[in-house]
């Protein structure tokens, strides 16, 4: 084959990859709606609050960076709603630190978030609409890694991107009785234990190797046991933690990672602690027909709201 024939061929493969490429696909994350809370306080309160950050949209092409800043701003709401320096404070942090965003883009619309100056009364009353809303619904904290080995359900992990168990939970408790759920993802990094603890919750549904690649490696459980200790004394607060994974012990025991044994341990000692009171439960999710861990599989599904009604006492 001569050099030119051979150079050609090259080149045509690389038009036709060019063409057949799919574009990434763009996010549109609008500040002021994320600001304004859950639908159901922008239907009951509205949010002309908010009218001066309808330019603050942030175009992303990662659909975790606008899962990542949509879930912050959340949080923080939730955690400084009442004062509104400290709001945009918190909502300028989740925009500049959220690392997958483009630095430009981030820093414009954190500047204009820290430039709007919303009129006192107009924010008391709508503050007290947030609160007498939300005061209606139980809030439920979902915390959950984003690594992509951590996702249970195969079709679930499919999806990609932005999805993860808390997904799946999500839609499993979503129909019981007056539900605002919060979404947390946790990596490596993340120490943020204060944020979760100010807001309140009713419930923290938390997976016990939420915390990995630390579970194994650290001590231990240490960090999912020191979280579970920062919030022991927030009396209010129910936790569910969920694992696919016990220590089986005999001949038909399973493999289980190193450490598996003592990790364990560690888990239910703290899970016994006379201090919680009955206000913790361990759910363990089953094997199902396929292979995988669905949420969505009928016992499993079972387990979570069982143990969700049986904490907040919603009637069956």
């Amino acid at each position: 084959m001569s050099v030119c024939r051979y150079l050609a061929i090259i080149a045509l493969a690389a038009i036709l990859v060019g063409c057949n490429s799919t574009p990434p696909k763009i996010i549109t994350v609008n500040i002021a709606d994320a600001m304004c809370g859950p639908k159901k306080v922008q239907e009951e309160c509205g949010c002309d609050l908010f009218a001066a950050l309808r330019q603050a949209q942030i175009d992303v092409l990662s659909p975790l960076a606008s899962k990542k800043l949509e879930n912050c701003v959340t949080l923080k709401a939730s955690a400084s709603i009442k004062n509104p320096d400290e709001y945009k404070a918190d909502i300028k942090g989740c925009i500049e630190h959220n690392l997958e965003l483009n630095k430009d883009v981030a820093d414009k619309i954190a500047t204009i978030v820290t430039s709007w100056q919303p009129e006192e009364s107009q924010y008391r009353r709508w503050q007290a609409c947030y609160d007498k809303v939300m005061n209606r619904y139980n809030t439920v904290v979902l915390m959950d890694s984003i690594e992509p080995n951590m996702i249970y359900c195969k079709a679930t992990a499919a999806k990609g991107g932005r999805y993860g168990n808390h997904d799946d939970i999500k839609q499993i408790i979503a129909g019981l009785d007056r539900m605002n759920i919060i979404t947390v993802l946790i990596d490596r990094n993340w120490y943020d234990d204060e944020e979760v603890i100010k807001i309140h919750p009713d419930l923290v549904i938390i997976h016990a190797s939420a915390f990995y690649p630390q579970t194994v490696p650290v001590n231990w459980n240490a960090r999912l046991v020191q979280f579970l200790d920062s919030i022991k004394d927030q009396t209010k607060t129910k936790v569910i933690v969920y694992t696919r994974g016990v220590v089986k012990k005999g001949p038909k025991a399973e493999r289980s990672l190193p450490g598996a044994e003592k990790r364990w341990k560690n888990l239910l000692e703290t899970i016994n602690n006379p201090d919680w009171k009955g206000r913790i439960k361990l759910v363990k999710i089953d094997r199902t027909e396929e292979g995988d861990f669905c949420f969505h599989d009928p016992a499993n599904a079972r387990k979570i709201r069982t143990a969700v009604r049986e904490l907040l006492k919603i009637e069956f």
